[in-house]
């Protein structure tokens, strides 16, 4: 149950950070 618990954990964390690259990347996009 931990380890299920801890990667369920990383993943927010990793889609989180995921959505904010991203979402800087397009923004550098556009404003180059």
């Amino acid at each position: 149950m931990e380890n299920q618990e801890t990667k369920l954990g990383f993943t927010q964390f990793a889609e989180t950070w995921n959505g904010r690259l991203a979402m800087l990347g397009f923004v550098i996009g556009i404003a180059t």
